[in-house]
């Protein structure tokens, strides 16, 4: 055999190999960015702050007030403006920075709980520079009727 035809047969081999492993990188990328993430169980102080950050996220500003407190809501409306949400005017969702939340650490007493959340921003203006915005947030929450509510912070937009 041709020693030209044995190396035409590898470089064919390598590059085929080559778009195969591209190939399932983006399938791979896709079914992890598509997976949404497990929802806590509504009764617990965590499921409380997952669910008021995702109505928030997703403009459901309604039932993003309802996971407040009393409290809360008497100081939020007591602020310049009273106006629950948003803060500052919500940008188009293609404009919105990537968003990941991370639980990082539950406290629970009998009848308050802290709940600790890191939240990284990402946002790519253009394709050579990108931009990366991380915060820890501490919720404070309280038994009401029950029920956990958010106490503080009370007037929070992550999005």
């Amino acid at each position: 055999m041709n020693t030209a035809v044995k190396t035409d047969r590898w470089l064919l081999a390598l590059v085929g190999g080559a778009i195969a492993l591209v190939l399932a990188g983006f399938v791979l990328l896709l079914v992890v960015q598509t997976r949404s993430p497990d929802t806590l169980p509504e009764d617990t102080p965590a499921g409380v702050v997952q669910r008021y950050l995702r109505a928030l996220e997703e403009g459901r500003y309604a039932e993003a007030d309802a996971y407040l407190s009393a409290s809360a809501k008497a100081r939020r409306e007591q602020q310049p403006g009273g106006k629950p949400y948003p803060p500052y005017p919500v940008r188009p969702p293609g404009e919105r920075p990537s968003t990941r939340i991370v639980l990082q650490d539950v406290q629970t007493r009998e009848s308050t709980a802290q709940v600790t959340v890191a939240i990284s921003r990402f946002r790519a203006p253009s394709p050579t520079e990108a931009d990366e915005y991380s915060e820890t947030v501490t919720f404070d929450l309280q038994r009401e009727q029950g029920a956990w509510k958010i106490t503080g912070p009370e007037y929070y937009f992550p999005f």
